[in-house]
């Protein structure tokens, strides 16, 4: 998994680009989606969410011109009432993405060994958390 953020000095505003596995999500995107396209091509991955964390009053942004352009599904909290299609996520929803969830088994894990001994250890630790509260939990979710 790759996280980057796009920091747009004048605007003060951060969006961010995240891949995983071939599948991408962009986090309030700014308005000029030319950058994003171009990203997701030369990474040859496809864009599957769109998230908007809030409605955004200091800048406009690209949500609605890069869904119309990849197919990408809006997604906003629980409070949001947009006018257009969007995706309301309810409180705890999970979203997947690639092996976002690497870290639930131990196969994909060995794929992140040549990011150094942090992000492993970082992996590790939230395995170990995951595993845990998911133990505390499975009895309670949907199967």
């Amino acid at each position: 998994m790759r996280i980057e953020q796009i920091y747009t000095g004048c605007l003060a505003q951060g969006a961010y680009y995240i891949v995983s596995n071939r599948e991408a999500a962009i986090i309030d995107p700014l308005r000029e989606t030319k950058t994003y396209l171009e990203r997701l091509e030369k990474d040859g991955v496809e864009l599957k969410y769109i998230f908007e964390t809030h409605f955004h009053a200091d800048f406009v942004s690209g949500h609605l011109d890069l869904s119309k352009a990849t197919g990408a599904p809006i997604i906003y909290g629980p409070n949001a009432n947009p006018e257009y299609d969007a995706i309301i996520a309810e409180e705890g929803q999970v979203f997947g993405l690639g092996w976002a969830l690497s870290g639930a088994c131990p196969g994909p894990m060995v794929v992140n060994i040549g990011y150094g001994y942090l992000t492993m250890a970082i992996v590790f630790l939230f395995a170990t958390i995951g595993t845990f509260i998911y133990g505390l939990l499975k009895d309670k979710l949907p199967h």
